[in-house]
């Protein structure tokens, strides 16, 4: 059983870690409960303005901007879940028609000196393989032979090097397939091209429709894909931290020199993947709508399907699991507890004992060890929000974990 800890110790225990130069930059952190009150709020730390990166220190807050990676994915969900609901979408039939991009897609064989070896799929890449990481594709970076044949374009097709790195997600996110669509489990671009197709259905840039239809009905007024565009919210926009070897921390150019990453952003535009910027604040905002089940956004049929597992075969995702890769997202959960994926998150099947929360719970994170969680049998949720890299930062995960397990006590 969770072994219980007073919500004013573990915010003590931030505070502390805040303050300790191997510690942790910032955190800000909400839960709610099955009514959408908020249960507990806590912010601590500092960090640098991505503005300003020579000015000082400033106090991290709910309001502060953090770019969002892979939190952007749940945003993108509920749109095109939206436009199912609308009628023009559907979960289980061919993409290709929106997506034509896709239609000719093939699985990657191998990778020899000569080149990659494909074989043609058989079966169709759908909406809902898409929105459950089973459709076959794989984030370049995260399988090994998806990365010899990244690194065998870019050598030997340098025509194809300014595809790979546009700006635009069809272009940038157009490499094979691992395996035959839902026949398998792999991390992938998948949400960008959902937001891609939300885009054409939909008639608007994917900026437009989510500020319609997700971000103005619920106020997140503080949530974009683009800060060049809102000065008043670069202004208070955090620059990335990153934990070097020895743990100490550093922030500023030398962070993003260490991890390559530019401003802690991606550089595709409009990316339903990993592109938003947002706050705390704004974020617990779509979580209440969806744990409420509130009907601002979608029918409680289509929230109810989002819980569900969706997966024909959870085995794959679980040797992701078991796999040294998982942590970064899936940290928090032992090994023998069982997954499943739906439609926006990690689905957990069983209870995680050590933080006290019950089956059917539904959870991802963001590359900067940002954090969410949705737990309809406890009836809470929340969000944990950071800017420190790299991902799966052990310190984040624990002090993730005593914040959760302290929301269920309270």
């Amino acid at each position: 059983m969770a072994h219980s800890e007073s919500m004013a110790s573990v915010e003590d225990a931030f505070r502390g870690a805040t303050s300790d130069a191997k510690g942790l930059p910032h955190a800000a952190l909400i839960a709610m409960d099955k009514d959408g009150n908020i249960i507990q709020a806590l912010a601590t730390g500092t960090f640098k303005p991505l503005s300003v990166i020579s000015g000082p220190q400033q106090p991290f807050t709910h309001d502060t901007i953090c770019w969002l990676a892979s939190c952007t994915k749940l945003m993108t969900t509920i749109a095109a879940l939206q436009l199912v609901e609308r009628g023009l979408l559907s979960l289980n039939e061919d993409i290709a028609p929106i997506l034509p991009e896709l239609a000719k897609v093939q699985i990657l064989v191998d990778v020899k000196e000569t080149g990659p070896i494909f074989r043609p799929r058989t079966r169709p890449i759908t909406l809902r393989s898409l929105l459950t990481h089973s459709s076959g594709l794989v984030y370049e970076s995260m399988d090994p032979k998806m990365t010899a044949w990244g690194e065998w374009v870019r050598k030997n097709y340098p025509e194809e090097v300014a595809n790979l790195n546009s700006t635009e997600p069809a272009k940038a996110f157009s490499g094979p397939l691992l395996f035959e669509p839902g026949e398998g489990w792999a991390y992938s671009t998948g949400l960008d091209w959902v937001g891609i197709a939300v885009a054409r259905v939909s008639g608007l840039p994917l900026t437009q429709y989510l500020k319609q239809h997700i971000w103005s009905p619920l106020g997140m007024d503080s949530t974009t894909f683009d800060l060049s565009t809102r000065p008043d919210l670069l202004s208070r926009a955090a620059l990335m931290t990153f934990r070097a070897d020895d743990g100490e921390l550093v922030s500023g150019e030398t962070a993003l020199k260490a991890f390559g990453v530019q401003n802690g952003t991606l550089y595709v535009t409009e990316s339903g993947g990993g592109g938003c910027f947002s706050t705390a604040n704004d974020y617990i905002k779509l979580l209440r709508s969806i744990h409420t089940n509130d009907g601002m956004l979608l029918k409680p049929e289509s929230v109810e399907e989002m819980f569900k597992p969706q997966l024909a075969d959870p085995i794959h995702l679980k040797r992701y699991h078991l796999g040294p890769g998982s942590n970064p997202l899936m940290g928090n959960i032992p090994h023998e507890t069982r997954v499943d994926f739906g439609l926006g998150g990690l689905v957990v099947m069983d209870d995680l004992e050590r933080v006290g929360r019950r089956e059917g719970s539904m959870q991802w994170g963001g590359m900067p060890n940002l954090f969410w969680w949705m737990s309809p049998k406890n009836g809470v949720c929340g969000c944990y929000f950071q800017q420190l890299l790299p991902p799966g930062d052990k310190m984040a995960v624990d002090m993730y974990q005593r914040f959760e397990r302290a929301t269920y006590s309270l």
